[in-house]
């Protein structure tokens, strides 16, 4: 990464950040491509090396079509009341992106969630019988996930909310 105009300052000050600074990138080779996550490592100056953190390979025929960030706002609420006076607790996570990939050779698609910090994939599905050319929209806000496509079939949509791990809540107590 070069900055541009050079300006040490500017350069001192992400350099104070740089462990706070995450970017991802796609790759495409001859096996299929990726997206990988990557940190700020070193600096020359005012030109930074980067370092691979995570990666999500993508296996030949299948093309990362898109990546859209969570829409960060107002949180409506926390959480949501179940019965047994228990409350599930939204995932909220302003690092989330979801990523739609397409194999047009095989009439399939995937929608993934992931960190873009950690690289952890939240949320993963496969899209049988899409009609590629369609594509597959999405949309996230809070925990709230919400795609469509075209199959087959017809139009179809998808809905899913992210929850917290009871376990992961447990343990923290």
């Amino acid at each position: 990464m070069h900055i541009f105009p050079s300006c040490k300052k500017v350069a001192q000050d992400l350099e104070a950040i740089s462990s706070e600074f995450f970017f991802t990138t796609t790759t495409p080779s001859l096996s299929g491509s990726a997206l990988s996550g990557n940190v700020l490592s070193a600096r020359n100056g005012t030109v930074f090396q980067s370092a691979e953190v995570w990666s999500i390979p993508f296996i030949n025929g299948e093309v990362l079509t898109s990546t859209t960030p969570v829409a960060n706002g107002a949180i409506a609420s926390f959480g949501r009341a179940i019965g047994g006076k228990s409350t599930l607790y939204k995932y909220l996570n302003p690092h989330l992106v979801v990523l739609t990939v397409i194999n047009v050779g095989k009439s399939t698609g995937r929608v993934i969630v992931t960190d873009t910090t950690s690289g952890r994939q939240v949320y993963d599905v496969v899209i049988p019988n899409l009609v590629a050319g369609k594509g597959i929209q999405v949309a996230m806000s809070e925990n709230w996930l919400v795609y469509s496509y075209l199959d087959n079939s017809g139009w179809r949509i998808g809905s899913v909310e992210l929850y917290e791990d009871r376990r992961d809540c447990e343990a923290q107590t």
